[in-house]
């Protein structure tokens, strides 16, 4: 049995230990709101291929960095807004990581979607999201493996991300045991007909 206290003070050293040295400078980004904004408004289609969205434009500047870059305890990157005045003095960054949440719980990126409780109206958990299933091409599983290192940046930073993951999603990720409930809290129907079957 190792105490809380000791694991959480054994986490921050390795967390302050393998942080971006201060003499290197945090990758900078430029964001352009006004484009995604009219993205989002003009198009039916999902941004697949990651250039127009605020994520999007994250992915393309930021995906291919090695990651080690990425590691700091406040902001893992400085942002400048396109035709904004803003200096990002943690503003801009907290703005487009809230901003790039709202996009992945929508339809304007293809790597989630609404879980069928949400699509067919039914019972609980109606506004959460899962994983979309045929989102499996190169640049998906790229826009996936760059979600994981945001998750990452969030739990260094210590700046939660805010995603509403329904617990058939989170739980693996944190090695607990899913449960029927878990099914059913965001498919009523499989639910339902798996438990006619069993």
């Amino acid at each position: 049995l190792v105490l809380r206290c000791v694991k959480m003070k054994l986490w921050d050293r390795v967390m302050t230990n393998s942080n971006l040295e201060s003499s290197i400078e945090r990758p900078k980004v430029k964001l352009d709101r006004a484009k995604a904004s009219a993205f989002a408004l003009k198009h039916k289609q999902a941004d697949s291929s990651g250039r127009y969205t605020v994520f999007g434009q994250l992915f393309q500047q930021l995906h291919s960095l090695k990651p080690s870059l990425l590691r700091n305890d406040e902001r893992s990157w400085h942002v400048t807004l396109s035709g904004e005045f803003a200096d990002d003095y943690g503003g801009p960054y907290r703005e487009s990581v809230s901003l790039l949440c709202r996009e992945l719980q929508s339809s304007v990126l293809p790597l989630f979607i609404n879980c069928p409780n949400g699509r067919l109206d039914i019972s609980q958990n109606k506004e959460q999201y899962i994983p979309n299933p045929n989102a499996c091409t190169p640049t998906s599983l790229q826009m996936y493996e760059f979600l994981g290192k945001l998750f990452g940046i969030a739990i260094r930073t210590k700046n939660p991300m805010d995603i509403v993951l329904p617990a058939l999603i989170w739980k693996p990720l944190v090695g607990a045991p899913i449960e029927f409930r878990d099914v059913e809290n965001i498919d009523r129907t499989i639910a339902t007909v798996l438990d006619q079957l069993h």
